[in-house]
């Protein structure tokens, strides 16, 4: 039964298709029937005459289209902003796949700040806020990041992550990678950190 239903189908694409075929090369001998005839057989090229009831022939004018020279600079900035890309951010998102280069970048660039105002063992309570499409994938979240150590609420589709810790270099960066790269990973859209000592 299966198989005849398949044959059928089959068949019915098969007509349809020949059915194409016929119109197409019937509508391309139509269009060379047409353009005999506008040539007549002759290789002269003629010229049609348009006319403006608002002016006449005799009457040209100059029209003269400025058009501003060509210029690549923007192109060249779009291809630096692109290579611009530094290779410790391009081995981060290797190690982070759904996390873009931007936010790895603007996190690099925060990596002093967060050594200067939070020293080596110096104890900090770290908060993400993050929110998930739906229930499974924050269930999913929650499951994780409590296995990790963190203590989460869930307000809706909104959950927040907290975590103590001593610093140590990069920690810091390190945390909020790993968060916002888990965030990610299930759907969810990483919304802020919070730092406390």
């Amino acid at each position: 039964m299966l198989r005849r239903s398949i044959l059928g189908v089959l068949t019915i694409a098969a007509g349809l298709g020949a059915a194409l075929a016929v119109k197409y090369l019937t509508d391309n001998e139509n269009e060379r029937e047409e353009d005999k005839d506008l040539f007549d057989g002759d290789e002269e090229v003629h010229f049609i005459q348009i006319n403006d009831d608002s002016r006449s022939l005799d009457d040209s004018e100059d029209f003269t289209a400025e058009i501003p020279p060509f210029s690549n600079e923007e192109l060249k900035e779009e291809v630096e902003e692109e290579t611009a890309v530094s290779d410790d951010v391009k081995e981060i998102c290797a190690v982070y796949p759904y996390l873009e280069e931007s936010f790895v970048d603007d996190l690099l660039q925060k990596n002093d700040t967060f050594e200067e105002e939070y020293p080596e063992d110096t104890l900090i309570t770290i908060s993400h806020a993050m929110k998930f499409a739906d229930d499974e994938s924050g269930d999913i979240f929650l499951k994780i990041a409590d296995e990790a150590g963190y203590v989460c609420t869930k307000v809706g589709l909104t959950i927040t992550a907290t975590k103590k810790l001593f610093t140590q270099s990069g920690a810091i960066i390190s945390d909020i990678l790993n968060v916002s790269n888990q965030t990610k990973a299930l759907g969810g859209d990483y919304l802020e950190y919070t730092i406390e000592k």
